[in-house]
């Protein structure tokens, strides 16, 4: 009988231990998915450090003034790079563009090295620009859905910031991205004109100035604030078609002012692969009047057809 109380008394401690280390295995496991939740993106971001083309060059070329103002067009321009590594791809195109230009085009000190720095720095200019403008002219597409959706919120009874949040977490990139970055200045304590000038001195956007100021004056002047956002919906579908037939309209004219200063490149690119030193005479004194004043007509009519071909709505 003595024997038969002590193995209850074992059998319920040995069930007692496995409930309890089953309960504190469980609350180990949920503590550690909080935790690596909490320090997940921490190192992420410390994981991508270690990633980075040049680790000693690149992490301190990204604090420097040049590196945060670089940091600010590639975000503009919706690159997820970091400024050291796209600076790295620029000193590699330089280095095929000076190849190219010594080897191939058969170019001397120091007017190949000239010309590989400006075709980078150029053509880096006008990636970046080319691709903020589309960013842009996503952006504006959304714009007309994002004023529904807010005059929506506004109708359900939820204020401006409740509805900027709301358009933060349903719309898509890029409106998620500029909406989200409104509503994190909404809630660090700025005002809405604030938040809003601090997105559109990023973004050059017409449409969206146009959006953001007519919601700051209509909620200083109060009013129906629904209604409001509905009307500005439909005139930014009319900007928008009215923008998509101008388009159409300039493009071929667009297109032959790209295309214009290309051709005489190409052109003597062509001759001097057919006759090596075909450039050489360009360096002279003569030569360089000379392609000053081409470069100089094609300017002006670059300028010419750019101005003939924007049209402001």
């Amino acid at each position: 009988m003595d024997r038969s109380w002590l193995l209850l008394v074992v059998s319920a401690g040995a069930v007692f231990c496995l409930i309890w280390g089953l309960y504190c295995l469980g609350v180990y496991y949920t503590n550690n998915q909080r935790l690596w939740k909490t320090l997940k993106p921490i190192m992420v971001e410390k994981k991508r450090e270690r990633s980075s083309l040049f680790l000693w060059f690149g992490n301190r070329y990204d604090r420097t003034e040049s590196g945060r103002r670089l940091a600010a067009l590639l975000k503009n321009a919706g690159i997820g790079i970091k400024p050291s590594e796209y600076f790295a791809l620029l000193v590699v195109f330089f280095g095929l563009s000076y190849y190219l230009a010594h080897n191939f085009l058969d170019l001397f000190f120091p007017i190949d090295i000239i010309c590989a720095y400006l075709l980078v720095r150029v053509g880096s200019t006008k990636f970046l620009k080319v691709k903020q403008q589309k960013l842009v002219d996503a952006l504006n597409r959304q714009l007309p859905d994002i004023c529904r959706l807010l005059s929506s919120s506004v109708k359900a009874g939820l204020n401006i910031q409740q509805g900027i949040e709301l358009v933060a977490r349903e719309q898509k990139p890029p409106a998620q991205t500029v909406f989200t970055e409104l509503a994190h200045q909404l809630q660090l304590g700025n005002t809405l004109e604030n938040a809003f000038s601090h997105i559109m001195e990023e973004l050059p956007s017409k449409e969206l100035r146009l959006m953001g100021s007519t919601i700051i004056v209509q909620r200083k002047a109060g009013g129906n604030m629904a209604r409001v956002l509905e009307e500005m919906s439909q005139t930014l579908e009319n900007r928008d078609r009215v923008n998509q037939e101008l388009k159409g309209k300039t493009a071929e004219t667009k297109f032959v002012a790209m295309i214009l200063p290309f051709m005489p490149i190409v052109a003597g690119l062509v001759l001097n692969i057919s006759f090596p030193g075909f450039f050489r005479p360009l360096f002279t004194p003569l030569g360089l009047i000379l392609a000053a004043l081409v470069i100089g007509i094609e300017t002006v009519g670059f300028i010419l057809i750019a101005k003939i071909t924007d049209i402001r709505v």
